[in-house]
């Protein structure tokens, strides 16, 4: 996460919920451990969502082409015959 100010509110509020449970030290351990997990998937997430559209934007790009071979082969076949 590139927005600080997003980052210590998410850390203290975990770090407030967390302090009913734990020391004020661990609470802030398990909140900044917590917030690197939430950060990890987020990155992951938005890594396969790109992946995902580019394959998407080539596959469709790729089988235009060979509909459009299927096509003239078909074409090319009924005017011989």
């Amino acid at each position: 996460m590139q927005n600080y100010g997003y980052v210590r509110r998410f850390v203290d509020l975990t770090t407030m919920r967390l302090s009913a449970l734990f020391t004020d030290k661990a609470a802030l351990g398990k909140a900044h451990v917590f917030f690197d997990r939430v950060q990890g998937l987020q990155a992951l997430n938005f890594a396969f969502q790109d992946t995902f559209k580019n394959c998407f934007v080539f596959a469709l790009i790729g089988s235009t082409f060979l509909i459009l071979i299927l096509v003239t082969e078909k074409t090319t076949k009924r005017e011989v015959v």
